[in-house]
């Protein structure tokens, strides 16, 4: 999810802690379980930090150790340590245990998303995501708007709000996974150009009945398209290029990062004066005609790399980070 409803969420889990007899009693101790939920639901995106090292150090790491299975300890251990620093005589064992749901509430939701997380470390080093809840839902952001609001205004008491907006969540949860299963699995049927070999993948959108399609074909090429009002549309297709560069792109640690993180990457390979243009793109982030999630490498005739960019952008600002003119 993003960082505005983990932070909603990480409110909400703490009008939800009023259910133990232990934080409702106590305003000092109730404040430290305030502080932890919205810490612990926020930590594991702490590795945000590494887009210092770069975007490729970002982009291979986000979302892996810091939602790993240790982690999930680590975080809570760190958070708790802290509040007994500016808070005496706390519940340890209450405190922890807030703490630790903030904190794997925080790696469950993101489960659910696109991007995916490594939250099996260190069994799994597979990337897991659902793809079944959009990384801003508004109705999960705006429902806990609404609860806190009554809380903070006295409108209920938080052992009825929280309670009742949680068990509409896990509802709401339970209904979105099973429905995109249901939708995934039939999507074959809705598809007047299938193939068999062909495989698909259903996305979700910020809009609640209108989801992405992502077709594998078996020569590897990609068909994208929308699914609305019970029909699939397809709006592009892609195919991947096996020039020689491209090849030779993979071992650039930069593209090596990129294709860490996504098995929907396509290659597009251009030939220059100067050299080769080759661009990866994930197809799952397509975007007013643009799949702006990309790995561009520029090597010279040789293969021999001369820059790279890994990230978010469009055209324009693509073209001016990597100097294309003063190649050309």
């Amino acid at each position: 999810m993003d960082s505005g409803t983990h932070l909603v969420i990480g409110l909400g889990l703490a009008g939800l802690a009023y259910i133990d007899p232990v934080v409702a009693a106590d305003h000092s101790v109730s404040t430290a379980v305030l502080i932890g939920t919205v810490l612990g639901s926020q930590a594991p995106d702490a590795d945000s930090l590494l887009r210092l090292k770069g975007n490729a150090a970002y982009i291979k790491n986000h979302r892996g150790a810091s939602h790993s299975l240790p982690a999930l300890v680590i975080w809570t251990l760190l958070i708790t340590f802290g509040l007994t620093l500016f808070f005496d005589f706390l519940p340890i064992w209450h405190v922890v245990m807030w703490v630790f749901i903030a904190v794997a509430f925080h790696v469950f939701t993101d489960l659910f998303n696109m991007y995916g997380t490594q939250a099996f470390r260190p069994f799994s080093q597979k990337w897991v995501s659902w793809n079944i809840i959009h990384i801003f839902d508004p109705i999960i952001f705006l429902s806990h708007v609404i609860a806190i609001f009554m809380w903070s205004f006295h409108l209920g008491k938080p052992q009825v709000i929280f309670p009742l907006l949680y068990g509409w969540m896990a509802l709401y949860y339970v209904w979105r996974t099973f429905h995109h299963h249901m939708l995934e699995k039939r999507l074959y049927l809705k598809d007047a150009a299938y193939e068999p070999g062909d495989r698909y993948m259903l996305t979700p959108t910020v809009h609640l009945h209108q989801w992405q399609v992502v077709k594998t074909k078996k020569d590897g090429s990609f068909q994208l398209g929308e699914y609305r009002n019970n029909r699939i549309r397809w709006v592009d297709h892609v195919s991947c290029s096996n020039h020689p560069a491209v090849a030779a792109s993979r071992k650039h640690p930069d593209i090596a990062s990129f294709l860490y993180f996504s098995s929907f990457a396509c290659a597009e390979c251009k030939e220059h004066s100067w050299g080769y243009e080759v661009r990866w793109a994930d197809v799952r982030y397509r975007h007013r005609k643009q799949y702006p999630f990309v790995a561009v490498l520029m090597m010279d005739h040789k293969y021999e790399p001369i820059c790279s960019y890994v990230g978010w952008l469009n055209e324009s600002r693509l073209e001016k980070k990597l100097r294309v003119d003063s190649y050309t």
